[in-house]
């Protein structure tokens, strides 16, 4: 015995659905949130609507985007499509300024050739990692210390870094609270 399965559609609105129902094909009876989802933003009758309008090869294209914005839509009332798109491009030109940030201290390093580099100790401020003064000295040069945000380019390169054994801060990062200096002496 062959059993049809109800689509997301019909059996949202508890009916039989029918072997040529329009939006069986598009929400299978597995995807009933994208079905409530795209119901919440278009509507149902506007959905089968534009189906109808639609020449049969564009029908996928079209509810594959369709789904999509609703899906996005409903995780972001305000934004939408919109606001996801502009939050990639915040994050795009945030990193491309710290790539930006990373070449020029890069260039100053390589182009002075060798030479000593007198760096500050490292303390933590607010989750920050950040030279005591801000800058590094070479070779008369004061070259600003750019802030190691968690869980940005910095960080990750800093815990590799220190994960390959090529350098250890762990002896620089001064505490956030005051060690008692008289600690362990005896009165």
């Amino acid at each position: 015995m062959n059993k049809y399965q109800s689509c997301a559609s019909c059996r949202h609105n508890r009916s039989k659905c029918v072997r040529d129902c329009p939006l069986a094909p598009y929400f299978p009876s597995h995807m009933h949130q994208k079905f409530k989802n795209a119901r919440k933003v278009f509507g149902e009758s506007h959905l089968k609507q534009l189906l109808r309008s639609l020449p049969p090869h564009k029908r996928s294209t079209a509810m594959k985007h369709i789904i999509a914005e609703a899906d996005i839509r409903v995780a972001d009332p305000v934004g939408g499509s919109y606001g996801l798109v502009r939050n990639l491009e915040l994050k795009i030109a945030e990193e491309e300024e710290e790539l930006r940030r990373l070449r020029n201290v890069l260039s100053v390093f390589r182009g002075r050739g060798s030479g000593s580099v007198v760096a500050q100790p490292l303390v933590q401020k607010q989750g920050y990692i950040v030279q005591e003064h801000d800058n590094i000295n070479y070779q008369g040069y004061h070259i600003p210390v750019l802030p190691i945000v968690p869980g940005g380019f910095l960080h990750a390169l800093l815990h590799q870094e220190q994960r390959n054994n090529m350098f250890d801060l762990r002896d620089e990062v001064v505490p956030e609270h005051d060690v008692n200096p008289n600690q362990g002496e005896e009165e």
